[in-house]
């Protein structure tokens, strides 16, 4: 039971884990919440921990797919133009 409530992930944590979903850094993260980059970076390590993430892209793809998190919301629409290729005769 004792393991199992280690790898219980804290409401800061999960705030956290959404952050970086959504592409910001350890001071920007920082500033939204009110806490030191330091802090940032030791619960973001605690974190991968807890989840046994390799890196930060592993443990947000993780949280995606156990539904800690959903999608961040999109903040800009890309467009990229496709070449038509056309059959030659």
């Amino acid at each position: 039971l004792e393991e199992e409530n280690s790898r219980v992930l804290t409401e800061r944590q999960v705030e956290i884990i959404g952050c970086v979903a959504r592409g910001l850094d350890w001071r920007e993260i920082g500033e939204e919440l009110g806490i030191s980059p330091l802090t940032v970076k030791k619960h973001i390590l605690d974190t991968m921990r807890k989840m046994g993430a390799r890196n930060k892209t592993h443990m947000v793809a993780m949280a995606l797919a156990q539904n800690i998190i959903g999608p961040p919301p999109v903040t800009r629409t890309v467009t990229a133009s496709i070449p038509v290729l056309k059959a030659v005769a």
